[in-house]
């Protein structure tokens, strides 16, 4: 028997050995990520359960307390909110004289301590005391409005949890324009929008969990009715990550449109305060700020100085007031001479940049502020700012900046690797806190920092990142000193980051653009930098591209209608078209 057992026992461990192997069923990988799903479902169902349709009446007053008659059926929580109301008369339809029902005279509102058997009882929030007798008490079926703030959440796990509550088809969720986590401004926000509540995210990583904290206000008076937490592995939001990318599923684009002009920079955001983002494209001298919607519906436009070529746009809420600034960085050809449409630089060279602060005042677009020989850019929510050189470039140290009413003064020095400039890199943010700094070098390679400024990373290939290239002054014709560059924008979001990467059409035969651009996504996990490509290879190249809310929106030639003509001429004979893609997940 023993003889037999042996080798049956090695048969079992070799078979269990082979199974586990084996990938997983679609049973078990369901019942892999239910995990996830149940515990941010948790949250979800708990924030759902204070806005479950309720309709009641008020049976008793005692001072400021009410008892509401309930069918003992119906899920009424301690903390929900139900609004009073008197029935007034009926209106019917003006041809059937159907009764269609009544009028709804608001009486107040009122809030539940306590329910069992069918009776609640609640205190009076709103609402004169002797008006509640006999009064009708509902949450209407409606969608309610709730503004919605990740905080510092990894991006994905807060989209994954935005979109449970997007799919429980209960909420109108408005994300908030603000990257605080100053509740007295948020709760300002949703007042400001109409929102009934706002809920807030925030988390704790350790080496193996997060932690995800979900806390719910009433706008009204900031008061906390909902605090729950919920922990979630590392691996599964690595999966959420990967799963999902920056722009979503697949990388759809929402819309296209084909513009009637040659645009190389733009930038996004609200500019008038409404809640909704605005484009702001630049081509030649003009500047043109359009509504998105089913076509481009231009709003305003201004003009820049001649001879001059935009470096960069960006806008920022400077005056913190919900109203973005544009910032343009312009920069004067070589040789130009300095008319009266043109910036004259402070420089004894030819070439000059000029940096800008435009504010939607009223009906126009106004400058506000004037920098001769400075870059701007906008970094996270900050102004930032280094001097022009014409010998080098750039000069000195990167310095955020703020608004005084009047003009611009230093606020600090942002602590960055020798050698990187201020249009060279992005801040990232991992889970854990961890920060890092990537950053483009001179060959257009990537190159990942710690926070002791200590390079951990390179990338394996050049990205073909020069999008603007000067020669640098005071050279002779025996002795060149190289050139200055802008790369292109790295689009960052806490712990990921985009990089377009560029395919040249014919790499001997400059000036014939790229055949194809291709965007990758980098994801700084706090320890190393994971590389994965989102957007696979569009055809042309990408000039420029900037986020607002939960948009992309991205400028780029396509290798179509080239008229070779202007090719020959060294004009660009390209039209731009403008995409739109989604950033949440589908």
């Amino acid at each position: 028997m023993k003889l037999f057992r042996i080798p049956a026992l090695f048969f079992i461990a070799a078979l269990w050995l082979l199974l586990s192997a084996l990938p997983l069923s679609a049973a078990e990988q369901v019942a892999k990520k239910e995990p996830v799903e149940a515990k941010l479902n948790a949250l979800k169902d708990d924030l759902l359960g204070y806005f479950t349709p309720v309709a009641g009446e008020i049976v008793s007053v005692q001072g400021n307390t009410v008892q509401i008659a309930v069918d003992a059926k119906t899920s009424v929580k301690p903390g929900m909110r139900l609004q009073s109301f008197k029935e007034g008369s009926g209106f019917v339809h003006p041809i059937t004289r159907e009764q269609l029902g009544r009028v709804e005279i608001p009486v107040g509102i009122v809030e539940v301590a306590s329910f069992a058997s069918g009776k609640a009882t609640a205190s009076i929030l709103e609402g004169s005391h002797e008006s509640f007798q006999g009064t009708k008490v509902k949450i209407p079926a409606t969608k309610r409005k709730v503004l919605f703030s990740q905080g510092k959440v990894d991006w994905y796990l807060g989209n994954a949890y935005y979109q449970l509550l997007l799919d429980s088809q209960r909420f109108e969720l408005i994300d908030t324009g603000l990257e605080t986590d100053d509740l007295s401004k948020l709760l300002a926000e949703a007042k400001q929008k109409g929102a009934e509540a706002a809920v807030v995210l925030s988390s704790q990583t350790t080496a193996d969990q997060v932690s995800l904290t979900q806390k719910a206000y009433w706008a009204k008076d900031g008061k906390e009715f909902s605090g729950q937490t919920a922990s979630v592995s590392v691996a599964s939001v690595r999966e959420l990550r990967m799963a999902a990318g920056m722009i979503g599923s697949g990388g759809e684009i929402l819309v296209s449109y084909r513009l009637p002009f040659g645009s190389r920079r733009l930038t996004a955001g609200d500019l008038n305060g409404d809640g909704n983002p605005e484009i702001v494209l630049v081509g030649g001298n003009d500047v043109r700020v359009y509504k998105p919607d089913t076509d481009l519906k231009l709003l305003w436009e201004f003009s820049i100085p001649k001879n001059d070529e935009v470096l960069w746009a960006d806008v920022v809420d400077l005056k913190q007031n919900g109203r973005d600034v544009i910032a343009l960085t312009l920069v004067r050809s070589s040789g130009d001479s300095a008319g009266k449409d043109t910036i004259e630089s402070k420089t004894p060279f030819g070439r000059g940049v000029t940096s800008f602060l435009y504010e939607l005042q009223g009906t126009a677009v106004r400058q506000i502020w004037e920098g001769r020989d400075v870059y701007l850019r906008v970094l996270g929510s900050e102004l930032i700012a280094q001097e022009f050189d014409p010998r080098d470039g750039y000069s000195g140290p990167v310095l955020s900046m703020k608004y005084n009413g009047t003009t611009l003064v230093k606020d600090k020095t942002i602590a960055l690797p020798q050698n990187v400039n201020i249009y060279d890199f992005q801040i990232l943010t991992a889970a854990n806190g961890s920060k890092a700094i990537i950053a483009w070098d001179d060959r257009g390679f990537l190159n990942l920092f710690n926070e002791k400024r200590i390079r951990i990373w390179s990338s394996r290939e050049e990205f073909g990142a020069d999008i603007f290239s000067y020669k640098r002054e005071g050279g002779t014709f025996m002795s060149e000193r190289g050139n200055w560059t802008v790369k292109d924008r790295l689009l960052a979001k806490q712990s990921e980051v985009l990089a377009p990467k560029r395919k040249a059409l014919l790499s001997s035969v400059k000036g014939l653009g790229n055949a194809s651009t291709e965007i990758r996504s980098f994801w700084w996990n706090g320890i190393s930098l994971e590389e994965r490509i989102f957007v696979e290879s569009m055809n042309g190249e990408i000039f420029d591209y900037a986020m607002s809310g939960d948009r992309i929106y991205v400028i780029a030639r396509p290798m179509f209608g080239i008229n070779f003509k202007n090719v020959l001429k060294g004009e660009n004979p390209f039209g731009s078209l403008l995409y739109v893609f989604s950033t949440k997940g589908k």
